[in-house]
């Protein structure tokens, strides 16, 4: 139980190890224009705070919203952990007439790209630099409109793990990020020779996720069938087998690291459920079976 909300029990692979129920992600976000702060306090919307808010709302578990004052005094409350000392230098915002909420958290994001009608020039027209100086700026138009947290699932070479240690390191600021490194497709495939890894077979596969982890990544993507944006590529068609599949789930668990797969077409979506991803991104021609297989 999290939260109040059960989770469907992990399955077991072949080798032993848990299997996680994977899930579903119909989203994918290029780059989320939200406003800087300095807009944001002309305009009324939401923005992201480093600091104490006074005499604002509080955005509570369950839906619902308390003011602070109104916490009955008898209540005693339990001090999880202390403030850090640097904190006393942190930002005091004047919360009256807002409402405080917590950070949001955006699971599939490319923060190299900006949306363009044109993604496969504006790809072809990355450098790993040049997608680092676009990633840099994104992170914190995300962070500006209150999005504390990304996934990003599918960067130019090894640029999105540089930029998410960037950030961590305090050199540059922006919303946190969980890097997938590139994401790995068929020779051929989704994305080839746009932002993906071209790589075939088992052990092809086996390698490319250890490329991946070596560069930084904090999550893996293989691309299971084809897409949308790539010029030429069946989006039903079905990319990796079960058998290579199996092989970068188990090399990705090794490493305790979760593992999204690209899916439309029904076969291949099925494909990379039975291989135990852990979630599925887009699903657009799921079946009802495989769906409860889930």
């Amino acid at each position: 139980m999290r939260g109040g909300t059960r989770w469907p029990r992990s399955r077991r692979t072949s080798g032993g190890r848990r299997r996680r129920s994977p899930s579903v992600s119909t989203s994918c976000s290029p780059n989320n224009r939200g406003s800087t702060s300095r807009r944001s306090r002309r305009s009324g919307k939401p923005r992201a705070l480093r600091g104490a808010a006074r005499s604002g709302d509080v955005l509570r578990e369950r839906h619902r919203v308390r003011r602070p004052a109104r916490t009955p005094s008898s209540r005693r409350l339990r001090v999880e952990r202390r403030a850090p000392r640097d904190a006393l230098a942190a930002q005091d915002v004047e919360g009256n007439g807002h409402t405080l909420g917590p950070g949001l958290i955006d699971c599939h994001v490319h923060l190299s790209f900006d949306g363009s009608a044109d993604f496969s020039g504006e790809a072809q027209g990355l450098t790993e630099a040049r997608a680092a100086i676009k990633a840099i700026r994104n992170a914190a138009r995300h962070l500006a409109s209150g999005v504390t947290t990304v996934r990003d699932l599918g960067g130019v070479g090894a640029s999105m793990c540089d930029v998410a240690r960037a950030i961590d390191e305090g050199i540059v600021a922006g919303t946190r990020v969980r890097p997938a490194g590139q994401a790995l497709t068929v020779t051929g495939g989704h994305g080839h020779g746009l932002f993906a890894l071209e790589v075939d077979g088992a052990d092809g596969l086996r390698k490319a996720v250890r490329q991946q982890v070596s560069a930084g990544a904090k999550a893996i993507k293989v691309v299971a069938t084809g897409g949308v944006l790539t010029p030429g590529i069946k989006v039903d068609v079905t990319a990796f087998t079960l058998e290579e599949l199996e092989a970068a789930v188990d090399e990705a668990h090794k490493w305790d690291l979760p593992i999204a797969a690209h899916a439309h077409g029904a076969a291949g979506i099925a494909n990379a459920v039975r291989a135990g991803v852990d979630s599925i991104e887009h699903g657009s021609q799921i079946s009802a079976q495989v769906a409860k297989e889930m």
